[in-house]
């Protein structure tokens, strides 16, 4: 769980940086460009940071973190598979 969190932190800091340097005017107060949708891959890691030894004994529970992930991989799959398939016929097609 602390590696998963120390790499979501990570992450986060990482989306701020490289807006701050590419968007965000000197010395300015506030970060530009920070959208909701750069955090939404973010979310299939809640399920396991917030897993504990009481929702591993509730099947109902663990059943809906395993179904929440599957479906979160498969979303985020197409996601990239129409982002590439997008990008191919646009620019290179």
């Amino acid at each position: 769980k602390t590696y998963i969190a120390v790499l979501l932190i990570g992450t986060v800091l990482l989306m701020f940086t490289s807006l701050y340097m590419q968007w965000t005017g000197y010395k300015a107060s506030m970060v530009d460009g920070v959208q909701g949708r750069y955090f939404i891959p973010l979310l299939i890691c809640i399920p396991i940071l917030c897993s504990n030894k009481i929702f591993v004994q509730n099947s109902k529970i663990m059943n809906f973190s395993k179904n929440y992930f599957n479906i979160s991989s498969i979303i985020i799959s197409m996601c990239l598979l129409i982002s590439i398939i997008v990008s191919v016929t646009r620019f290179w097609i």
